[in-house]
Parts: structure tokens; sequence; C-alpha cells
């Protein structure tokens, strides 16, 4: 068991320290309203606690499947069916989320002066280290490399479709793709019914009513900057999904099976193109259908948006999605050992996105941001110029990273 019991003591470790670190630069703001320390730490510990409690649930997948692919999206999906139904309680009725894990988070209420709750943090640790031990239990019944479900038996023939460099990676990916695109258009009639809420809110506020029922200009201010928010947080959701199947790319070298088709006549632009063309078309199909899923679900409401709106507002984002994947492809053909920290990256853009204007952050620290660039339609012009501008700048890293990988020596281990 020292391997586990190493891997969870430093996964806590990296928690805590993640929970003390991210209070303390939140109490350095000094910002009104965030200034509350105690409050701080609620919020900090409930947002590593989460972290923790994944890390369980990954380690007790990775008990029962023998394969770290299948491990991965086991967690992932459940973190996105629980995403999913976090949203509909929301909606529906706030305390039936305590039996949601996922909502734990926010309902610590920190923030909320007199309701700050530390029971979810503690609720939340409790769960993780129940997951622990049936993990252990889990893993002092099984032999060491295999999983409670069996590797399901392959082919003696493989299908016509597979064959070739592109079949292949499309075969071995198409069950994630496919899981991502029907978790998108999900998403998306989750995200659409909230359009109704958001006019139910204008209307039934009195305060909000007082100010603007009556005023269409300052009513469609409303509803176009929270059509911004939702559509620059989706954009961040679906980058994540092409980041995991680019980085395939780089994980597959590194098991050495590259290697062995290298051994065919098979080219390097082959090879990287096939990736991140695979990535960028499935990030463009999966924001195309969580915004589908949006207009569908919104077609009831008395303001209902068409399509053309909808897809103008939030297809803008694929270009911040696709300058993304071409950081991703630079790193990959010059550092390859150091693409993960894109992640780094998503998660800056994420909070950028989150909390940026209400820590009023630097300025220079918001031009790193790729997100504050794009036009931020239907509030604001579209801005040609910038978007081809951006659209160029990607093409000219993606090239740059092909002309690395092209030189570079094949990683292993």
């Amino acid at each position: 068991m020292a391997n586990t019991t190493a891997l969870v003591m430093e996964l806590l470790l990296l928690h805590l320290i993640m929970a003390i670190l991210l209070a303390l630069s939140i109490e350095a703001q000094n910002v009104a309203g965030l200034d509350h320390l105690e409050s701080n730490f609620l919020f900090a510990f409930t947002t590593s606690a989460q972290g923790f409690l994944w890390g369980m649930f990954a380690l007790l997948f990775g008990q029962i499947f023998s394969e770290a692919s299948t491990t991965k999206g086991m967690t992932f999906g459940l973190l996105g069916l629980l995403y999913i139904v976090r949203m509909l309680t929301d909606v529906i009725n706030l305390s039936i989320g305590w039996f949601n894990p996922l909502s734990w988070s926010y309902l610590a209420f920190p923030y909320v002066k007199g309701h700050e709750n530390w029971l979810a943090v503690f609720l939340t640790f409790l769960l993780a280290f129940l997951l622990l031990g049936i993990s252990y239990i889990l893993e002092l019944k099984r032999d060491v490399g295999v999983g409670y479900f069996p590797e399901r038996k392959a082919r003696l023939h493989g299908k016509k479709g597979h064959f070739g460099f592109p079949g292949l990676v499309l075969n071995l990916e198409k069950k994630m793709i496919i899981g991502w695109l029907l978790a998108s258009f999900v998403l998306g009639l989750v995200y659409g019914s909230m359009f109704g809420q958001m006019d139910q809110f204008i209307s039934s506020n009195k305060t909000v009513k007082k100010l603007f029922v009556g005023n269409e200009t300052a009513a469609s201010a409303i509803r176009g900057n929270f059509m911004v928010t939702l559509f620059s947080i989706l954009s961040i959701l679906i980058a994540a999904f092409g980041v995991i199947l680019l980085t395939k790319m780089v994980s597959e070298e590194r098991k050495n099976r590259l290697e062995a088709l290298y051994a065919l006549p098979l080219s390097r632009l082959k090879v990287y193109s096939t990736y991140l063309l695979t990535a960028i078309l499935s990030v463009i199909l999966a924001q195309f259908l969580a915004l589908f899923g949006i207009f569908i679900e919104q077609l009831g409401n008395k303001n209902a948006l068409s399509f053309l709106e909808i897809m103008k507002s939030g297809m803008i984002w694929l270009v911040a999605v696709i300058f993304v994947l071409a950081i991703l492809s630079l790193l990959l053909g010059l550092v390859p050992r150091l693409a993960e920290l894109i992640w780094v990256y998503l998660a800056f853009l994420l909070f950028m996105t989150y909390l940026g204007k209400l820590l009023s952050l630097p300025k220079w620290l918001e031009n790193l941001s790729i997100y504050n660039y794009i036009p931020k339609l239907p509030v604001e012009k579209m801005n040609l110029p910038t978007v081809l501008f951006i659209l160029i700048l990607s093409v000219l890293l993606i090239l740059l990273g092909f002309g690395a990988y092209r030189r570079r020596d094949l990683i292993t281990g």
C-alpha cells in the first residue's frame, strides 16, 4: 500500500497548501466584501476539499478499472453528471444539493455573514476518506496491474475505417469524443433553462423591476452580460476537452506507441495535423452542440433569442479556444514534457472570468488572458481586425510547433 499511501499524502498536502495560499491571497487583496479572514479560509478549504475528494474518486475508479483512460473517463463523467444535477437542484430547490457532494462547495455559504457553515468542508473530507478506505480494501483484494472489470477482447480483424492513422486516432478516442459531445449538448440544455430564470429574476425582483421594467435597453444589457459570462465559461470547459484530445499525442509518445508507428511510412506532419485537426474540429462541434442546446431550451421564453443571435455570440469564443490549442501545439513541439502547463493557463482563464473584475486586478494581469481580447457579443460590437489577428497568431504558433516537433527527438517514459 506504500505507493497509494504516498500518493494520498502528497495530494492531501498539496491541497492544504493551496487552500492556505488561496485564502491569504484573497485576504491580501483587501477588497470590500472579501476581507473577512474566516470566510476566505472557508471558501479556500471548500475548493481544496473538492480537489482532494475528486482525487479519491479517481483512486477508487483506478482500483475498479485496469485502464487509466477508463478511470479518467469515469471520473470526469461522474463530475459532469453531478455538475448537471447541481444546476438542476440550484433551480428547483437549493436544500436538495446536500445530497450532491459537488454542491457542498457553495452550501458552506462563504461570505454570507452569519451563515458560514464548516459542515460542508467536514462532509467533503469525510467522504474523501471513506472513498480512500474502500480503495484500500479493493486494492488489497486484486492483483497488481489489473482491475475488477477485465479488458474487453479485441477484434480479430480491424474495420476498414480503422486503417490509416486518422482512423486509428478516431477509433481510440471515439468514446471520449462522443461522451464530451453529448455532455456539451446536455450542458447547453441546462444553461438554456437559465435564460428563463434571468427573465423571472428581472420581473420578480422589486428593485430590479423598478429599475429596468419599461427600459428594454437596460434589461437587454443584463441579458447580454449574462450571455457573455455564460458563453465564456462554456468555452473554457470545451477548451479543456480540446486540450485532453491534443495532449494524447504526447501521452502516446511517452508510452512508446508512436515509435512503432514511425517505423512505417508515416510522416510527422500527418501525426501532428491529425491530432490537431481532431482537437479543433471536436471543440467546434462541441461548442455548436452546446449552443444548439441553449437555443432549444430557451425557445419557450418570452424574450427568446434567435438561432443566429446565440450562434454569433457563442461561436466567437472559439477564437480563444483555438488560440489555447495553438499554445499547446507549440509546447508539444518545443517542450513536450512541460505541455501540462497549459492547464495552468486554463485555470488562469477560468479565474479571470469568474473573479477578475470582482477583485480589481491589475490591467497587465487582465491583458494576459486571451478572453480579454474577444469581442463580447452582443454587449460589444464585432472587432474583426482583432479576431483575425488572433487567428493569424494561432496559425503561426501551430506552424512553429510543427517545425519544432519535426526536428526534436521522441520522448520516452
